[in-house]
């Protein structure tokens, strides 16, 4: 037991530099995933606005709202993993790619 402890200290101090990188990857595919329906959402609420408006609505939404949220979730996101302990990053990270692999299968991303 004391050689995976020691292994995943060891793989977590090479992993803890790129820990914001590792988060964007999460929030990105995340966003991705989801991001249709987000925007069919958006849709749905602002179908009745004139087409400028929507256009201008949706612009911002994509350029300014997609972003922030890209941000504000990877921050989160890397805080999160920058709190956990050394022997738990690597199973934590593990398990968001897999969660993060069995959203985009049943999206039928993959």
């Amino acid at each position: 037991m004391e050689f995976f402890a020691h292994l995943a200290r060891a793989l977590a101090d090479v992993i803890h530099p790129y820990l914001r990188q590792t988060s964007l990857a999460i929030v990105a595919s995340l966003l991705f995933i989801y991001g249709e329906d987000i925007n069919g959402l958006i849709k749905k609420e602002i179908q009745s606005y004139h087409f400028l408006v929507r256009l201008a609505i949706f612009m911002l939404i994509c350029a300014f709202g997609y972003g922030m949220l890209t941000i504000f979730l990877t921050m989160l996101v890397a805080k999160f993993l920058a709190s956990l302990d050394a022997v738990y990053l690597i199973p934590v990270l593990l398990g968001f790619f897999f969660i993060v692999g069995i959203l985009a299968e049943r999206k039928k991303q993959l």
